[in-house]
């Protein structure tokens, strides 16, 4: 079903697809729609109990409780970024989604 989406008017596989990835998409699961269930990250968490405070009061109520702010925004960051790599691929391949936290 993937190939046949990818390559729908030859129905050719690219020579540099491996056998193992031919076999695992013509036999893999398509959905037609997904949920995603978004983590949220210790930032958000700290950002929703803070309230309205500023970026620099935030980072410096973080500090004073003596967590990593860095390591937080970083992982955060890491989040989001593998959360737009899953929307892009469902968009690509054309599959309806919804993201809920």
């Amino acid at each position: 079903a993937w190939l046949y989406r990818q390559y729908p008017t030859t129905g050719k596989i690219p020579k540099n697809t491996s056998r193992h990835m031919v076999i695992r998409f013509q036999s893999s699961f398509v959905p037609k729609r997904v949920l995603i269930v978004s983590k949220v990250s210790r930032y958000q968490f700290e950002r929703i109990r803070e309230g309205d405070i500023s970026d620099d009061e935030f980072k410096k109520r973080v500090l004073e409780r003596g967590s990593n702010y860095e390591k937080m925004i970083k992982s955060h960051e890491k989040n989001k970024r593998v959360e737009m790599q899953v929307i892009d691929v469902l968009n690509r391949n054309k599959i309806d989604f919804r993201v809920v936290n």
